[in-house]
């Protein structure tokens, strides 16, 4: 028996290509386009999950940008608020979506879980550490 795998992301083409990783593999995979960093977009991934009657155990808030290292003084303001909308609103604005759910589902101590973790391209992502505190919490 294998494990369940469910993932979102922007780019439909990169869904494809793990969704056909995963082919070979038992298990239930489903691959919905999504944006994080977009409430409403993140809502609709949810809605259409529960219309697929999918039981979520563990939720991983993984999505996160990244510039090439460069000064702080540098950065224009449009991409610094791409940053910000991705990588730590798009993790609150999913936790927010599916924990009240998971929670209410929740029918033994640590039966589900949640966590937040972004390194692209090798780079932790600093501007998640507001979310340190509240993410790695199991009910």
């Amino acid at each position: 028996m294998g494990h369940n795998v469910i993932g979102c992301g922007r780019r439909v083409d990169r869904l494809e290509k793990l969704k056909e990783e995963l082919s070979n593999y038992s298990g239930r995979h489903i691959f919905l386009p999504c944006d994080t960093s977009d409430y409403e977009s993140v809502l609709q991934f949810r809605d259409r999950l529960y219309e697929k009657n999918v039981d979520i155990d563990v939720l991983i808030a993984n999505a996160g940008i990244s510039l090439r290292p460069k000064a702080l003084w540098e950065i224009s303001n449009c991409d610094f608020d791409r940053i910000v909308q991705t990588n730590l609103n798009g993790v609150f604005y999913t936790f927010r979506a599916f924990v009240p759910t998971m929670i209410e589902m929740s029918c033994r101590p640590g039966s589900r879980k949640f966590k937040h973790n972004s390194y692209p391209a090798g780079w932790p992502i600093t501007n998640k550490s507001p979310l340190t505190n509240i993410t790695i919490y199991y009910f």
